[in-house]
């Protein structure tokens, strides 16, 4: 209290770089308290709740003084959507961090993954799934089998088991490649 009556109280706090998080959370977040001041203020502990939030992959506090915060954040880019645990529909980042289970009709059209430990191989299907750009329309998911290799579910329900060992060479001649030459419907 006393270095808020001395000049040093919070007086504003500037947000910037968030677009799925909300201010308001983010101000709750730094736990100002009643007699909030730039001396007393826990920037390391702040910056460990905010980027506890779903949505945030890093933040970065500074104190202005004599009474100004000023919060950057870095989102988390939606990468992928991830079933897993019996059917939880889970919006994943490149990493394969969850960033929410609430899955909007907005990002329908991100890769989806199925499966335990999916989410971390996220990227590598991906990869695969561009390596055949003539059938990348008609890819609707794909099944991560064990932990070990992958199952791509098409739109019309024909699944393509891929190999455990370089699937992405299946794509000349093997899977991919009949795949590819028979045109499937």
């Amino acid at each position: 209290a006393v270095t808020s009556w001395c000049g040093l109280a919070i007086e504003s706090v500037q947000i910037t770089g968030q677009s799925e998080t909300s201010e308001i959370d983010v101000l709750n977040q730094l736990a100002l308290g009643d007699y909030p001041s730039l001396v007393t203020f826990d920037v390391d502990a702040a910056r460990s709740r905010i980027e506890a939030m779903p949505w945030v992959k890093e933040a970065r506090i500074k104190k202005l003084y004599p009474d100004a915060l000023q919060i950057a954040i870095t989102e988390r880019s939606p990468y992928a959507i991830w079933q897993h645990d019996g059917g939880v529909v889970s919006l994943i980042d490149k990493d394969g961090k969850v960033i929410i289970d609430d899955v909007g009709e907005r990002y329908a059209r991100l890769p989806f993954v199925v499966g335990e430990g999916a989410e971390a191989r996220a990227a590598e299907y991906v990869d695969l799934v561009d390596g055949v750009p003539e059938l990348k329309g008609r890819i609707h998911a794909g099944v991560l089998i064990s932990k070990r290799r992958w199952n791509v579910v098409l739109d019309n329900g024909v699944q393509l088991l891929l190999p455990e060992k370089d699937p992405g060479a299946a794509s000349g001649t093997g899977v991919w490649g009949v795949m590819r030459d028979r045109s499937v419907r």
